[in-house]
């Protein structure tokens, strides 16, 4: 079971995406916005993040600049504002995103 921060202002997606990644058995805790994101992050440890890029307060992309673990985006737009941040340990999917898909890319990033 990993622990993941989920982070994302749209509330439906984050509940069921959430929901999705605990029933595979992961440790999920949410956030609506990047500065609640980035208090999950010091206290939770957690093993990585699934962040939508446009958060409130502090971007998705901010927060993928601050810390050293593996990210999912996951953004209905400004997938471009995260590109440079590109690399093994990064994956981007455009919303609306399979769930099936976040589960593969979750795993995946997972392993390394």
């Amino acid at each position: 079971m990993a622990k993941i921060v989920m982070a994302d202002d749209d509330k439906h997606f984050l509940q069921v995406v959430a929901k999705f990644l605990s029933q595979a058995g992961h440790d999920v805790q949410t956030a609506r916005n990047g500065e609640d994101a980035l208090m999950l992050i010091g206290v939770f440890k957690p093993d990585m993040l699934v962040l939508d890029v446009a958060l409130p307060l502090v971007t998705g992309d901010e927060i993928g600049r601050a810390v050293d673990l593996p990210i999912l985006f996951i953004s209905g737009r400004d997938l471009d504002r995260v590109e440079e941040l590109a690399g093994p340990r990064i994956r981007f999917l455009q919303k609306p995103a399979d769930l099936d898909e976040i589960i593969e890319n979750v795993d995946e990033l997972l392993k390394l």
